[in-house]
């Protein structure tokens, strides 16, 4: 049994994919998003004055869908991995989209030199609660300038549903931990430590999505970690299929 540690609204699409693929998967409830509708309502009138946008999750496509398909070819967009590329891609296929193609995350964005293209304009950042801070130190070394809007809340549920992680993580039949994002990982500790089950979380394989959350998990001390080579739902199911298979 694999479990996923994804946003809520994300989390279906994936093991919908490796059910099929025969890997049993469940949601492991640790995060969702609620929108933020102040923001909300100030992008709908901002985001067209804007010639480069970067966009820093899945979940901002969800919210955004309508905004995003009414943008033009001269648009380019910039998101950090190639799930959130094709989400893109499915309501637009006007934009320039730009994504690292070895890798996901603020490090391949940054090893792939892709902020190159964006010397030239003032612009914005749609993301979560606060900006990644590796990505305001990169757009600040770069030099520039941009304007960031938070279109939804992350919400720690996990200390919600603490009986459920605590019987999630201790059944043996779980062998993985699918985390997609260091905000998860860091949710997914903090229930394992209030439930004294950091031993038992050191014994699964843990799949990460990108170098960020796999260097957050070995800071805290966990380094049975698998990452994968993308962050779309078929890069993690190959990464899975090839650890049952070794």
């Amino acid at each position: 049994m694999l479990l996923v540690g994804r946003q809520e609204s994300q989390a279906a699409e994936l093991i919908e994919l490796l059910t099929i693929n025969g890997y049993a998967a469940k949601w492991l409830p640790l995060m969702t998003t609620r929108l933020n509708t102040p923001e909300y309502a100030k992008i709908q009138q901002t985001i067209t004055c804007y010639q480069k946008i970067i966009i820093t999750a899945p979940a901002v496509i969800d919210y955004l869908c309508m905004e995003v398909a009414k943008l033009g070819s001269q648009i380019t967009i910039l998101t950090p991995g190639v799930a959130s590329a094709k989400k893109i891609k499915e309501v637009n296929r006007d934009v320039q989209i730009l994504y690292p193609k070895n890798g996901s995350g603020i490090e391949s964005i940054a090893k792939e030199s892709l902020l190159d293209q964006f010397l030239d304009n003032e612009i914005l950042v749609i993301g979560g609660d606060e900006i990644n801070p590796r990505l305001r130190l990169l757009l600040e070394e770069y030099k520039i300038k941009f304007s960031y809007a938070s279109i939804y809340h992350r919400l720690n549920i996990g200390l919600e549903n603490l009986d459920v992680i605590d019987k999630f993580i201790s059944d043996p039949q779980i062998i993985g931990i699918i985390i997609t994002s260091t905000q998860i990982a860091d949710y997914l500790l903090e229930c394992v430590s209030r439930l004294n089950l950091i031993n038992r979380l050191q014994e699964i394989l843990i799949i990460s999505i990108h170098p960020q959350i796999t260097d957050y998990l070995s800071k805290n001390g966990i380094s049975k970690v698998q990452e994968t080579f993308a962050s779309d739902n078929l890069s993690i199911l190959q990464t899975i299929r090839a650890f049952m298979n070794e």
